[in-house]
């Protein structure tokens, strides 16, 4: 509040706010009923010598409504993306000349497929707003579109709130924005894994056995076979159903009595050659989409170095040839000294 004086009585005067602070609008009163902008009064005489002055400047807001919504394989984005128990967070981060704006209720939200908006309100006028997607659900990718579809640059906007032209419409609510949406693209993987022997070969078939397992943005996703298979040697089998960017790891479950076991896993990069690392597991690269790329594939290679009789190689069994070897050494040596003796 302030008091001018020392103003002849009688006198007209008109007020203005050169400077608003920032504020959308102002409304001075009393007025002419034509401009609320500029106040009008008249001074009055000794025995009323003050008038009282209201200068109430608005500060426009807007509101904007986010949806989630999604792309890519349709079977992917029911199994992987609209699964009731994936959440998905939306976080928006605002600044209006060069200061960090509080929003009501927080800078975060978070939606489901069953609960895909998302409201921010008080977003104050002229504000510079990115809005990102901080929980994606395991999404291969993730953008900021308008309500067409077409996709907002880093997630950035303008709080644009209009000031209507008659100042008695100045609303203190919200006024909504042009929506937005965050598209996320959900794919198929699979995986595939082969069965190569080296050495003599095993006399079973069909008996050897890889399990997967794979996780996507921290939960354990299925294949739509069964995780553990059973396959021949040159055989390959394959997961179908998988997601991309998943993690998933394949175990040899059972090597069917293989001295050694090594893995081949094809490298994440295109035209790189396949890793081979000793060990009866392999954890792959994430997982690439279905016709993107190298496959996702790992080759077990198990090493015999006897012949494999459908149970597992034994040490003793091992060691029965050395022995004979050693009980014909010493009957060898006893007959030649029997010979040396009756000589």
């Amino acid at each position: 509040m302030a008091t001018l004086t020392g103003i002849v009585a009688g006198s007209a005067c008109t007020i203005t706010e050169t400077d608003l602070q920032g504020a959308d609008a102002v409304v001075i009163t009393p007025n002419d009923g034509t401009d609320l902008r500029t106040g009008r009064v008249i001074v009055p005489g000794t025995a009323s010598p003050v008038v009282a002055i209201d200068v109430t400047n608005w500060f426009l807001t807007g509101s904007i409504e986010v949806t989630k919504v999604f792309a890519g394989d349709a079977g992917a984005i029911d199994k992987f993306g609209k699964d009731p128990a994936v959440s998905f967070e939306f976080t928006l981060a605002c600044l209006r000349g060069g200061v960090h704006v509080i929003i009501p209720l927080g800078n975060a939200r978070i939606v489901t497929a069953l609960s895909p908006v998302a409201s921010y309100g008080g977003l104050p006028s002229g504000a510079r707003c990115t809005l990102t997607e901080t929980a994606t659900g395991g999404a291969t990718s993730s953008r900021v579109t308008d309500s067409l579809g077409n996709t907002i640059v880093g997630g950035t906007f303008i709080v644009a709130v209009t000031v209507p032209t008659d100042l008695t419409a100045l609303d203190a609510g919200d006024q909504p924005q042009a929506p937005l949406q965050v598209a996320n693209t959900f794919l198929f993987a699979e995986v595939s894994a082969t069965k190569t022997v080296s050495g003599p070969t095993p006399t079973s078939v069909e008996r050897f056995q890889l399990t997967i397992g794979c996780a996507l943005d921290g939960r354990t996703i299925l294949p739509q076979e069964p995780t553990s298979r059973r396959l021949s040697a040159g055989e390959t089998v394959t997961w179908t159903q998988l997601a991309a960017g998943a993690s998933c790891t394949v175990t040899e479950t059972d090597a069917r009595g293989a001295t050694k076991t090594d893995t081949l896993v094809t490298a994440a990069a295109l035209g790189a050659q396949p890793i081979r690392t000793p060990g009866i597991s392999a954890s792959l690269p994430p997982l690439r989409p279905v016709g993107s790329g190298p496959a996702n594939h790992v080759e077990f290679i198990n090493l015999y170095t006897l012949a494999y009789t459908g149970r597992p190689l034994e040490s003793s069994l091992v060691l029965v040839p050395f022995g004979l070897i050693l009980v014909g050494g010493v009957l060898v040596t006893t007959a030649y000294a029997r010979r040396r003796v009756r000589r």
